[in-house]
């Protein structure tokens, strides 16, 4: 097990709340990828996030934004680093290993999410939120079914 994989619904909600609620957000200084593209949603409009137009967002700060706005997502890219650990770029599953980071969030064309871990236990908790939360295509990441590539798209 290396992680789990499994679809959201397209549309505008506060999703990466559910989909992150296992894990305490506020503990780790999360890595933001070059594909990511996330909108606030408000009154039918959508605006950008400026949270996400930097390299790296403190764990609090990304707890209370997904807590408490409605978000269309269209591509993210997530990594979770301990804070005051050295962070780098993850391009394969092999730099994910050698790095300090313990967690990568992927989110691609509104709905399909793969979120790897190097904590097992932690596997479980996001499989049974999954379950929870009745996510469809729900399934473990492994050897076989990995991605080439650690990118939103």
């Amino acid at each position: 097990m290396l992680g789990v994989r499994f679809e959201i619904p397209n549309e505008h909600g506060n999703l990466m709340h559910h989909v992150l609620k296992p894990i305490n957000i506020k503990n780790y200084n999360w890595g933001i990828g070059e594909d990511v593209e996330i909108y606030k949603s408000s009154n039918d409009d959508l605006e950008d996030v400026a949270i996400f137009n930097k390299d790296m967002v403190l764990g609090d700060e990304l707890y209370e934004f997904i807590k408490s706005n409605i978000c269309y997502i269209i591509f993210m890219d997530l990594k979770a680093f301990p804070i005051g650990c050295e962070t780098k770029t993850i391009d394969t599953y092999e730099d994910f290993l050698n790095s300090s980071c313990e967690i990568m969030l992927f989110i691609s064309d509104c709905s399909y999410v793969d979120i790897y871990c190097k904590d097992k236990n932690m596997i479980k908790e996001l499989y049974n939120n999954g379950l929870k939360q009745n996510y469809s295509s729900l399934g473990y990441i492994t050897e076989s079914n990995i991605r080439t590539y650690m990118r939103a798209f």
